[in-house]
């Protein structure tokens, strides 16, 4: 994990996926994962990384939220 936020935001993530399976990250929430600083490159890498590690699927939508989603077994 990058930092403190980071972890923070994946434990969300993984609390609202042992629901739906499915979470779905834009804005704020998303700042805490990908802050504004980085480039549109070091953000898909950062998302990419997270969803490899936890074993998530990602698909990004038309207003730049994420949807990360569990991987079937």
């Amino acid at each position: 994990m990058h930092d403190f936020s980071e972890a923070t935001q994946v434990l969300n993530i993984r609390h609202m996926m042992d629901g739906e399976g499915r979470c779905r990250v834009g804005g704020a929430e998303l700042q805490l994962l990908c802050p504004a600083s980085l480039t549109v490159g070091e953000r898909f890498l950062r998302i990419a990384d997270i969803a490899r590690r936890e074993r998530w699927s990602f698909s990004f939508e038309h207003d730049g939220a994420v949807v990360f989603a569990r991987l079937e077994s």
